[in-house]
């Protein structure tokens, strides 16, 4: 084949990826032209949506629920942020990078660790979802992601329990269990917090695990504000942002204890019924 023929070949196939990167995948955030969306935005950001359903009525007010976003987790945005209504499993899965098939997955939304983009999935419009919700519990990802360089997001996503617990309280706790349920879930002399696993957890059916182990990340999180207050809490919180590799020696720093004595305190106390307090 001719060095030109091939080079054109090369091109096609370059500017053949990008266009469906741009349309359909992970750059299409970024991509001037969405065919089949529209795009509002609001103070603080883009919300891009299916054309042929309009916007939400639950997010016509995007600005006011990035507000509260803040104002919950007592830090701002210091980069704006796209939120992108995927109207189907295909762009959800490719955009997220959470999978290339599309095929649904179990999962409300996704944060890119950029900090600066945010995908709601299919599931998020379904009847009951509290919609406005799943988006601050996908903001609050963004808005710690933006706190941090990019190299630093991946170890903040390994501390499951800080990463979604955090944004269960501040987003969606009417998604997940509320303190009665986990209660009796947890009402158990076998339970374990989840950082250590729970041999108990397999007695929940497999669609429920996913639904107590975030809510169990909520009630941790309220466990620990509880006992050391919001604003020690929150110094922990900022010091786990600086450097989330050396989060243990951040809770010792700032709060004073082991983080594996404050688990073993909270195991005990949700094996007594002591916590969550359930009137």
């Amino acid at each position: 084949m001719p060095k030109r023929l091939a080079r054109a070949a090369a091109l096609l196939v370059v500017l053949f990826v990008l266009s469906h990167a741009s349309f359909r995948g992970v750059l299409f955030p970024w991509s001037p032209v969405r065919p089949g969306y529209a795009a509002t935005a609001f103070p603080g950001g883009t919300i891009v949506y299916p054309a042929r359903g309009g916007l939400p009525a639950a997010y016509r007010d995007a600005g006011a629920l990035l507000d509260e976003v803040e104002r919950a987790n007592r830090l701002a945005f210091r980069k704006d942020v796209t939120v992108v209504v995927a109207g189907d499993w295909g762009l959800f899965v490719r955009g997220s990078l959470l999978g290339w098939k599309g095929r649904p997955l179990p999962v409300l939304g996704s944060a890119l660790q950029t900090g600066t983009v945010v995908y709601l999935s299919p599931l998020a419009r379904e009847p009951g979802r509290d919609m406005a919700g799943v988006l601050k519990h996908e903001l609050t990802h963004a808005l710690m992601f933006q706190r941090m360089p990019l190299r630093r997001t991946f170890e903040l996503v390994r501390l499951d329990w800080f990463e979604e617990g955090l944004a269960v309280r501040a987003g969606n706790p009417g998604d997940y269990f509320d303190d009665a349920a986990f209660a009796r879930w947890a009402a158990h002399p076998g339970y374990r917090f989840g950082p250590w696993g729970d041999p108990e957890l397999e007695r929940l059916p497999e669609a429920l695990r996913g639904v107590f182990r975030l809510t169990e990340y909520r009630v941790f999180i309220d466990f620990l504000v509880d006992r050391y207050g919001e604003d020690r809490f929150f110094a922990f919180r900022d010091r786990v942002l600086a450097d989330p590799a050396r989060h243990e020696a951040a809770f010792a720093g700032v709060l004073g204890t082991r983080f594996a004595d404050a688990v073993a305190a909270f195991e005990a106390a949700v094996r007594a019924g002591a916590w969550p307090r359930v009137p």
